[in-house]
């Protein structure tokens, strides 16, 4: 169900949700299936359907970090986001890098949980496009509603924007902006 009820924080002129997102329907109500098994999700990315999990299939793991959506979940036209917000471009990601007010060393430091400038990304881990799980509290990555580009943060402070890797079969995480 979608739900306005969501902690944001403004980052320059950007305002950005301050927790990953954590829906299970679409903006116009329609559910998000979930893959609960290895085969689920390599299906629905085999077959460019939407689909999101939890970390490990294990709800416990969404009410810290949310849920891992494909690709195809977030450039579904019903639209992932709640009304008034949307899933960010590389360009916004771009933005959001250059305006944490650090330089390039420091800047994903400031991105983590606790850091300063109030984003708070979870090392909530990914899902490959065969369903394994990888590095739950020592990386995240963020879907772009471009196919091939995400913003990748790691434990150790650093972090890559990524581009010209195709995701659609990969679980990341999912932080909108306002429109």
């Amino acid at each position: 169900m979608q739900t306005t009820d969501f902690k944001f924080i403004k980052i320059g002129n950007q305002i950005w949700m301050a927790e990953n997102l954590n829906v299970d329907t679409f903006r116009n109500g329609d559910p998000i299936p979930e893959a609960k098994t290895n085969i689920d999700w390599e299906i629905a990315g085999n077959e460019r359907k939407p689909a999101w999990c939890y970390y490990n299939n294990d709800s416990i793991n969404g009410e810290k970090y949310g849920k891992l959506y494909n690709w195809n979940a977030a450039k579904d036209p019903r639209g992932l986001a709640p009304e008034g917000w949307h899933v960010p471009d590389y360009r916004e990601f771009d933005e959001l890098i250059k305006n944490s007010g650090v330089g390039a060393k420091e800047v994903f430091k400031q991105l983590i949980n606790g850091g300063s400038s109030g984003f708070n990304s979870f090392f909530c881990g990914w899902r490959d496009d065969k369903g394994r799980f990888y590095d739950l509290e020592k990386n995240t990555a963020y879907h772009s509603k471009d196919s091939a580009s995400a913003l990748n943060i790691r434990g150790d402070w650093q972090g890559v924007l990524l581009a010209g890797f195709p995701f659609s079969g990969i679980g990341f995480a999912i932080r909108c902006i306002k429109d």
